[in-house]
């Protein structure tokens, strides 16, 4: 027989799914309701794992008449968003390509120069890679790596 419905003593506890309500009888000689709520609240989910991305464009296309100027270059911003990190923050842009400058490698955000040497005709494309290196108070290191393809394109 179910507790309530003739019973006078016992216990009952009727459990719902995280993040809902459970439901506890109060003891005899309480002053309170004979049923109380109790919510859950589910816990905080944790916290992301220390990370670090790159901002900016990948996909950049030239006119031809960008190519013939002089320095034939073009530059664009690029910054980091870290993750989980503790400031303040060491930060070390990079490149293997020469056709890479940094207007300042060791700032959150930077302008990136990319030169157009060589690319002489429509079609042409250049790849090079961009790479952020990050450090933060607790020593932790993360990096991140973006491609950019440089297009050249005809002059409109």
């Amino acid at each position: 027989m179910p507790l309530g419905q003739g019973q006078s003593n016992g216990s009952l506890t009727l459990q719902i799914d995280p993040g809902m309500l459970t439901l506890l009888p109060f003891e005899e000689g309480f002053q309170e309701p004979p049923w109380t709520k109790l919510y859950h609240v589910p816990p905080p989910p944790p916290p992301q794992p220390p990370g670090v991305f790159i901002n900016g464009e990948t996909e950049i296309k030239v006119d031809l008449i960008d190519v013939k100027a002089d320095p034939p270059t073009v530059t664009y911003t690029y910054t980091i968003s870290p993750v989980s990190l503790q400031d303040p923050l060491i930060v070390d842009w990079s490149s293997k390509s020469r056709h890479v400058q940094f207007a300042d490698h060791t700032a959150q955000s930077t302008d990136i120069t990319f030169d157009l040497t060589g690319l002489t005709r429509v079609g042409r494309r250049r790849t090079v890679q961009v790479d952020v290196s990050v450090t933060d108070a607790l020593g932790t290191q993360v990096s991140d790596s973006v491609t950019v393809t440089i297009a050249v394109t005809p002059t409109t």
